[in-house]
């Protein structure tokens, strides 16, 4: 069972790194809109975090058919072992699943125009996320 396990864990991590920056991207922010329907879904606010997230995925797309994306491979086998994520609290997985939003950013469009504008806006709206978490627990 644990070999299975083993297995099944390297052909995740080689899929990964086989995925393209598009569906890297449409990965990642799947989970996250999954997570925004889970946990914060009843918040005041969340149809304009919706759309800040949307407008968000839309411009690190649109970077991503730019000539000056590229993939940093050192950071591709990094960015493969983080989107498999164990079982998490809210808190935990909202930060984990921002962090690989920015490390995808950081993978294939370090090399853009304005790179921390990206960068900026996933910090901001991970700020927004916890908050919004935090007075939907209570």
């Amino acid at each position: 069972m644990k070999i299975f396990a083993a297995f099944s864990a390297v052909a995740l991590a080689q899929d990964m790194r086989m995925m393209s920056s598009h569906e890297r991207l449409d990965s990642v922010s799947e989970n996250i809109e999954i997570w925004i329907e889970t946990y914060i879904s009843n918040h005041n606010r969340v149809n304009k975090y919706k759309e800040q997230f949307g407008n968000l995925i839309s411009y690190i797309s649109s970077k991503l058919d730019m000539k000056c994306a590229g993939e940093n491979q050192e950071e591709v086998e990094e960015l493969a072992a983080d989107d498999a994520i164990a079982e998490l609290d809210a808190e935990s997985e909202i930060r984990k699943r921002m962090k690989i939003l920015n490390r995808v950013h950081r993978v294939h469009l370090l090399d853009c125009n304005r790179p921390v504008k990206a960068q900026r806006r996933i910090n901001k709206l991970t700020k927004k996320f916890l908050g919004a978490l935090a007075k939907s627990q209570n």
